[in-house]
């Protein structure tokens, strides 16, 4: 992450994905150029007219690689060495995934712009797109959620939930967002309990779990309930005991607000008279 800051966004980013489990020689040499990228997928010129897209506050867009299905296992057991030698990026390997790094102007970038970017870019590509945002000191993670198209096999419906990890701070990333990063690195993936994914499906649905809100919210509960377990045995809180000494104090000793009664002062208080008598009635 800290390498987003030093490096070019298209060496870092690589090397980013690298450490959590995905690399690939099949790319796209592009030289980084927004206008170069969009001729390459998008010929037609629709996501310029796109205001989502928001194409005039990219700085640069890089196409870091596509990982294929056939790859995934190949990854899995850790023999990334068998990669053959570059290969160009192919439209027809539907099931698979494509890397994008895009840097944006410096400004404050709300998850619902992000969120834009992100869906109209997917709609130029057969395959799910995974975009690494760079802008403002801070990068953002962006996953969409795709699903296959029920009439025609060979295409993708691109679903309107998106997962953001937003704003990690590329000086001092916190430690929330490195976990959030580690949930999904390969070797991490687990698709409802299985082992690490071996194929396109299971890998891209062990991203979705990992990144959804629910599982989020489910970890967050759960390590807040482990810490409150493991501290009630190592801490002691002060005040709650001395609040506790008091009470028992308070209880062992008798009431002096008021003289204890003589004989003689009980049977005025029978009869009604004296000063304990009139103060009850």
């Amino acid at each position: 992450l800290k390498a987003l800051v030093s490096k070019t966004t298209k060496d870092a980013a690589t090397e980013l994905f690298g450490a959590l489990g995905y690399v690939s020689r099949k790319t796209a040499d592009l030289d980084g150029a927004p206008s170069s990228f969009l001729k390459f997928v998008d010929r037609d010129g629709k996501l310029a007219t796109k205001n989502e897209a928001q194409v005039e506050k990219w700085g640069r867009v890089d196409f870091l690689f596509q990982l294929t299905n056939d790859e995934i296992p190949i990854l899995a057991q850790d023999n990334r060495d068998l990669f053959a030698s570059q290969q160009d990026f192919r439209t027809s390997i539907i099931e698979s995934f494509v890397f994008l790094a895009i840097e944006l102007v410096d400004e404050d970038w709300s998850r619902s712009a992000l969120a834009g970017i992100t869906r109209e870019i997917n709609r130029l590509f057969p395959m799910p797109a995974l975009i690494l945002f760079k802008h403002s000191g801070f990068a953002s993670l962006a996953v969409i959620d795709r699903r296959p198209n029920k009439k025609d096999g060979s295409r993708d419906v691109v679903e309107m939930r998106i997962s953001i990890v937003k704003d990690i701070n590329l000086s001092s990333p916190h430690r929330a967002h490195v976990d959030i990063l580690c949930d999904i690195a390969l070797s991490a993936v687990k698709v409802r309990g299985r082992g690490t994914p071996t194929n396109f499906r299971d890998l891209y649905d062990g991203w979705i779990e990992a990144l959804s809100a629910q599982t989020l919210n489910t970890r967050f509960y759960r390590e807040l309930a482990n810490w409150f377990f493991w501290s009630v045995k190592q801490v002691t809180f002060p005040a709650a005991s001395i609040g506790t000494e008091a009470k028992k104090a308070r209880r062992a000793k008798p009431d002096r607000r008021y003289p204890a009664a003589h004989p003689a002062d009980l049977r005025l208080v029978h009869q009604g008279k004296g000063p304990r008598a009139q103060r009850l009635v």
